[in-house]
């Protein structure tokens, strides 16, 4: 008997981690910035993204030199608040009423050099208007900051599809090992066979079901690593196992997968 485990493991993958000290208001209520900063937040949050809030920031740093922070542009702010609270990135924005309109601009800086990452605005004439646009392009300012910092896509295509690599990986297991035990029984009537002619045929059949064996055991294989790939990527924190064992009469496979 021939077993044969193949266990692949995602690691993990650490999370982008943004600091968002909070809107700057002029013109406005400060309640109103607050309370718009904290549905960004909510509506901009996936797995890839750890953020940190204004009260975490005064929690650290203190709520004087929070504000002193809030207002501030230049690397050297950018470099405290980096330092003192492990960010990324810092998601900066200001919200302005002149006369009856609503201006809002949101820009995400690199925290350690204060490079723009991303940006974006609106004006608007309510405030109603306001929530509609951060519930319009919240989740997208997410994703691209995490597009951003790690430099490819956020995404690895829908997750249907890397459930679908692994089925495919599976399948061409299961197919080269039943191919290979294919080859062992016809080994075994090869031995004990004693027609030349038969003996050619069997030899020809059994190299030919080996190879394709091994050529889809090393396809299965190659898609699997591929997938826990995309896995460990782009859904981390995922754990799990394909095992295929090999046996006379076939292959068994037993696939595991999961979150903590």
């Amino acid at each position: 008997m021939l077993i044969l485990c193949a266990v692949l493991a995602s690691a993990p993958v650490a999370p982008v981690k943004v600091a968002v000290p909070g809107l700057v208001a002029v013109g406005v209520d400060q309640g109103l910035a607050s309370a718009l900063t904290e549905k960004l937040v909510v509506l901009a949050k996936r797995p890839e993204l750890s953020i940190v809030t204004a009260r975490d920031i005064a929690a650290v740093l203190g709520v004087e030199r929070q504000k002193q922070l809030l207002g501030c542009d230049t690397s050297g702010c950018m470099a405290e608040l980096a330092d003192a609270l492990g960010a990324d990135v810092l998601l900066r924005g200001d919200l302005v009423k002149a006369g009856t309109s609503f201006t809002l601009v949101v820009k995400v800086v690199r925290a350690l050099d204060g490079r723009e990452l991303v940006s974006d605005t609106t004006r608007v004439g309510s405030e109603d208007a306001l929530q509609e646009w951060i519930e319009k392009n919240a989740a997208r300012l997410g994703q691209e900051i995490v597009e951003r910092v790690r430099g490819r896509p956020a995404t690895g295509g829908p997750p249907w599809l890397r459930f679908a690599m692994l089925g495919g990986a599976a399948a061409a297991a299961i197919s080269g090992g039943a191919l290979l035990g294919a080859a062992y029984g016809t080994r075994g009537s090869l031995r004990a066979s004693h027609d030349a002619s038969q003996i050619d045929a069997l030899a020809s059949a059994g190299r030919t079901q080996e190879l394709l064996g091994f050529v889809l055991l090393g396809a299965g294989g190659a898609l699997a690593v591929a997938t826990a790939a995309l896995f460990a990527l782009y859904d981390p924190g995922t754990h799990g196992s394909v095992s295929v064992a090999l046996v006379p009469q076939g292959a068994a496979v037993a696939f595991t997968w999961g979150w903590p």
